[in-house]
């Protein structure tokens, strides 16, 4: 596993491109979460203003956070790809540690929204 950190870290610090595609993908990944993390919670701010298309709106944010799930989870992976490659500067720095905390703290929020969006669709339907 070292050696593979080892020659992942070289291959990042030798060539731009590669970080450059690092980056790009995180900020990406993250810009993509974000689109449609904002119509979920229209559509959450839709059911709450009694909405004349509950199951409408209930639909629309769970499917949203599945692609919330899926843009955060690639930010997830392109962040620890550049951890690991970064591993001495970063695994010292506290602002990367509380925005992989809050990336994580995202994702199961994400999680937990769909699952019950999910059960709320279900029991409309029923």
């Amino acid at each position: 596993m070292t050696d593979a950190i080892a020659w992942w870290s070289e291959v990042y610090r030798s060539n731009d491109i590669v970080q450059l595609l690092a980056a790009l993908g995180h900020i990406a990944s993250i810009a993509y979460a974000a689109r449609y993390a904002l119509a979920g919670d229209r559509a959450a701010l839709r059911i709450t203003s009694h909405s004349k298309r509950p199951a409408d709106d209930l639909r629309t944010l769970t499917s949203a956070h599945s692609y919330v799930l899926t843009g955060l989870a690639f930010a997830l992976v392109t962040g620890i790809a550049q951890l690991a490659a970064q591993l001495d500067y970063l695994q010292r720095s506290p602002v990367f540690w509380i925005k992989m905390s809050t990336l994580t703290a995202l994702l199961v929020n994400g999680r937990l929204i769909q699952l019950a969006g999910r059960r709320a669709v279900m029991t409309a339907a029923a």
